[in-house]
């Protein structure tokens, strides 16, 4: 099912049909590039593939608590003068607009086995374009793979 390069399977007939930086698609394999490793699966194994588009919240979430910070400091504060006070919630404001305009976007190729095994790979969104194009082929050759199954 799963196997990390270098292979040893000389049984396998490997025929290469399309390639770029986030995977190999062959005949009957799809190899897919993680940081550290290369994963195979066969493409008859596969049940589901997608690439998810998820938000990150990790920078916004730090804006908002700096912008709070700011805010209960400011409120705590009495005895400050009135120029660094309104500066302080001009601040805070200004935090505040950044959490909630700052859009990060992180990408994961998904896929589903027969034998209901779930695997992510995280891709950089410099290569979204390109894990989108591998998966759009892979899905047209386990769609033609399943006619053909059901065919026989």
């Amino acid at each position: 099912m799963i196997k990390r390069l270098p292979l040893t399977d000389v049984d396998k007939e490997y025929e290469l049909e399309y390639y770029n930086p986030v995977g190999l698609l062959f005949k009957n394999q799809i190899f897919i590039h993680d940081y550290q490793k290369i994963l195979e699966f066969d493409i008859q194994e596969i049940k589901h593939l997608t690439l998810k588009k998820e938000r990150d919240l990790k920078v916004n979430f730090v804006l908002f608590c700096i912008s709070s910070f700011l805010l209960i400091v400011t409120l705590f504060l009495k005895d400050i003068v009135v120029l660094y006070r309104f500066s302080s919630f001009g601040f805070a404001a200004l935090f505040l607009l950044a959490a909630m305009a700052k859009k990060t976007y992180q990408y994961k190729i998904i896929l589903l086995t027969d034998h209901s095994h779930y695997f992510t790979v995280p891709i950089d969104e410099a290569y979204k374009d390109d894990a989108f194009e591998l998966l759009a082929k892979a899905k047209i050759k386990m769609e033609t793979n399943k006619f053909y199954l059901k065919a026989i």
